[in-house]
C-alpha cells in the first residue's frame, strides 16, 4: 500500500497560518494575564521581589560589564540599523517593498505598543539602590525585552522565509535570534531596573508582533511556504526573442569563416 499523498502547498501554508495565529492569540492572552496580575498585584508578581533579589546578589563586575554591553543590542539605535540593514537585504532578494519594510515596522509598534503600556500601566521601578544605569519611565513592559525580542525575532522569520535556505541555517538563525532577545532581557535583571514580570510580559507582546508582522510580510510577499495562491513574480519577466537559424548552406558556412563566406556566395550563384 503506498503512502498517503503529502497536503498541497495551499493547504501546507493554510496550516502555518493557522498556527501562527493561534502562538500570537497564546502570547497576547499571557501578556494580558501579567498586565492584570501587575494591576491587581496578584499572580507571578509575588515571586518578583525574590527573583530578583536573586540576580542583583549574584551579579560580579563580570556579569555587569557583559550586562551593559548586551543591554545595548537592545537600544532603539541599534535595533533600527538591525532593521535598516535586514531590510535592505530583502529588498535585494525580493524586490518587494512589503518585504523590506518590515523590519522598520516591527521596530516602531514595539516602541508604540511598550510606551503606551508603560503610560497606561504605570508600574515603579524596583529600588533606585538596585539600579545600576539611570532610568526614568515606568516599568512595566520592558522596553527592552520587548522591542529585542519584536525586532531580533522578526529578522530571523523574515531572513529564514526569504533568505536562507538551508534548514540547518534556518534553525541556528532562528535559535540565535532567540537567545539574543532572551539575553537582553535576563540583563535588565542584572542590572536591577525591571521586575522579572516587565520583562516576561516584554517577552509575550515582542513576540506576538514579530510573528503578526511577519505573517503579513510572508503572505504578501511572495514566500513559497506561506502563499496560499499562486506565488507572484519576484523579478520582472525577462522577453526571449526566438533565434533563427539560416536555412541556406552557404548562409551558414558565411556566419564561420571569410573564406566560408566566399564558398557560401560561389555555391549560391552556382546554383
Amino acid at each position: 500500500m503506498s503512502a498517503p499523498d503529502d497536503p498541497p502547498q495551499p493547504a501546507r501554508a493554510l496550516h502555518r497560518t493557522a498556527y501562527a495565529l493561534v502562538a500570537v492569540l497564546f502570547l497576547l492572552a499571557g501578556f494580558a494575564v501579567l498586565t492584570e496580575n501587575v494591576v491587581q498585584h496578584t499572580g507571578l508578581t509575588g515571586h518578583d521581589a525574590a527573583v530578583l533579589r536573586f540576580f542583583t546578589e549574584h551579579r560580579s563586575r563580570l556579569i555587569v560589564d557583559i550586562a551593559r554591553l548586551v543591554t545595548d543590542l537592545g537600544g532603539t539605535v541599534v535595533l533600527a540599523i538591525a532593521a535598516i540593514v535586514t531590510g535592505w537585504i530583502l529588498w535585494r532578494t525580493t524586490r518587494r517593498l512589503v518585504v523590506a519594510i518590515a523590519p522598520a515596522l516591527v521596530v516602531v509598534l514595539a516602541s508604540a505598543a511598550s510606551t503606551v503600556t508603560k503610560q497606561v500601566v504605570g508600574r515603579a521601578r524596583p529600588p533606585a539602590h538596585l539600579h545600576l544605569v539611570n532610568v526614568t519611565d515606568a516599568a512595566f513592559p520592558s522596553g527592552h525585552a520587548t522591542e529585542g525580542m519584536a525586532v531580533y525575532l522578526a529578522i530571523a522569520i523574515l531572513l529564514d522565509a526569504f533568505v536562507v535556505r538551508t534548514r540547518l541555517v534556518r534553525t541556528l538563525v532562528l535559535a540565535g535570534a532567540l537567545v539574543l532577545a532572551v539575553a537582553i532581557g535576563l540583563r535588565r535583571l542584572v542590572l536591577g531596573v525591571h521586575w522579572p514580570t516587565d520583562v516576561l510580559a516584554g517577552w509575550t507582546l515582542g513576540a506576538a508582533i514579530a510573528i503578526l508582522v511577519s505573517l503579513g510580510a510572508m503572505r504578501t510577499g511572495g514566500s513559497a511556504r506561506w502563499a496560499i495562491g499562486p506565488r507572484p513574480p519576484t523579478t520582472r519577466s525577462r522577453v526571449t526573442r526566438p533565434r533563427t537559424r539560416p536555412t541556406n548552406r552557404g548562409a551558414r558556412l558565411a556566419r564561420r569563416s571569410p573564406r566560408g563566406a566566399s564558398c557560401g556566395r560561389a555555391t549560391r550563384w552556382a546554383g
